[in-house]
């Protein structure tokens, strides 16, 4: 069942995702380097590069703690397993 969580969060679009807002972050990220951008329009790519951390932070923390559960359930069932 939690390899089946991941698997679905994964077909989902989860991964996917979180590796487009990846690659968006990196470009607003290589626009703030850009030299005389208005002030607005820095201070704009600011607020969407910290949204932009904050949604990868939480699709992380998603990610992590799926594949921890499914890690969590193989070793108990290999421990099973044993005895």
């Amino acid at each position: 069942k939690a390899k089946q969580l991941i698997d679905q969060w994964n077909s989902d679009g989860g991964s996917i995702e979180l590796r487009a807002y990846r690659v968006e972050k990196a470009q607003v990220t290589a626009m703030l380097r850009h030299q005389g951008l208005p002030r607005d329009e820095i201070q704009s790519l600011k607020v969407q590069k910290d949204e932009l951390d904050a949604t990868i932070e939480v699709l992380n923390a998603q990610q992590k703690l799926l594949e921890k559960d499914v890690s969590a359930k193989r070793a108990v069932l290999s421990e099973a397993k044993r005895h």
